[in-house]
């Protein structure tokens, strides 16, 4: 009785074990969503014209091509509640901000959540960034503002070789290159000033003829608003702050993130885009 009674016992426990085969066991829906890579994107309102469109377009293929969760909050000015919110109750592997904008408040709040990682992405070349010291837990890339001193160092070096003194109009967050208008030629520079422009009109007189310059020269794009005047100087004017069509290419950009998340080659540090990434071109 004893031995029949064990044979039917393991008939029956075989029977389980083939009747499990080929199906395999539900997982629980929080598993899942653990398993899961996930992202938040925090845009600026600024963004290149398509670039929304196209960033939508790359988020909705990397969650079917690569099972990547995301949530996107656009159009922010400011990482506000809402940001913060989201990033305290979902733990996400990267937080991407694009927009220089939103540098600044993005570096305080990856001071104040140092277990996230952050990428932070220029969204159009600046000639001169503002400088950002990374955190441990930050990437930020920014275009290599060295291109446009690259573009333009020919043209210099022939005014220079020429004996053509240039008047260069630019602001302290826009220094002129050093080789271009060296500290003892101090009196070739003019420091726009926007509070003060009848004041500034005369100093950009008085400083082009004491030095008889050759040409004016327009190095931050605030001024731009006084190109009639500059012109009524009858001296040769060139505006470099539109004589280069500078670009980013965000298709190879975003690939790059994407690849950056699947594959976790997150790592800290300041980057400038590379040449496959960002063009640059004389007008």
């Amino acid at each position: 009785m004893k031995i029949w009674i064990l044979r039917l016992f393991s008939v029956m426990m075989v029977a389980l074990v083939m009747s499990g085969c080929g199906h395999q066991l539900p997982v629980a829906s929080e598993e899942l969503l653990k398993q899961k890579k996930s992202v938040l994107v925090v845009t600026s309102p600024d963004l290149p014209a398509g670039l929304d469109q196209k960033l939508g377009a790359a988020l909705n293929e990397w969650r079917s091509a690569d099972k990547l969760a995301w949530k996107w909050l656009p159009q922010k000015t400011a990482l506000d509640d809402e940001a913060l919110n989201s990033i305290r109750e979902t733990a996400y592997d990267q937080v991407i901000v694009i927009g220089s904008a939103l540098f600044a408040d993005a570096m305080k709040a990856a001071a104040e959540f140092p277990n996230v990682k952050w990428s932070l992405y220029q969204q159009s070349p600046e000639r001169s960034p503002a400088p950002i010291q990374p955190l441990d837990n930050t990437a930020v890339w920014q275009a290599d503002a060295g291109t446009y001193t690259i573009l333009w160092n020919d043209w210099v070096k022939q005014q220079k070789l020429a004996g053509a003194p240039i008047i260069w109009i630019t602001t302290t967050g826009n220094q002129v290159p050093a080789t271009w208008a060296p500290s003892e030629e101090a009196e070739q520079i003019v420091m726009y000033d926007p509070e003060n422009p009848e004041q500034w009109f005369q100093q950009l007189t008085f400083q082009a003829k004491q030095i008889n310059a050759k040409w004016i020269v327009l190095y931050t794009p605030e001024a731009s608003a006084e190109l009639t005047k500059i012109r009524s100087l009858r001296i040769p004017f060139l505006d470099m702050t539109a004589s280069v069509n500078y670009s980013l290419n965000w298709d190879p950009i975003l690939n790059g993130i994407r690849e950056n998340v699947k594959t976790d080659s997150w790592k800290q540090g300041l980057y400038t885009y590379s040449e496959n990434e960002a063009t640059a071109q004389m007008k």
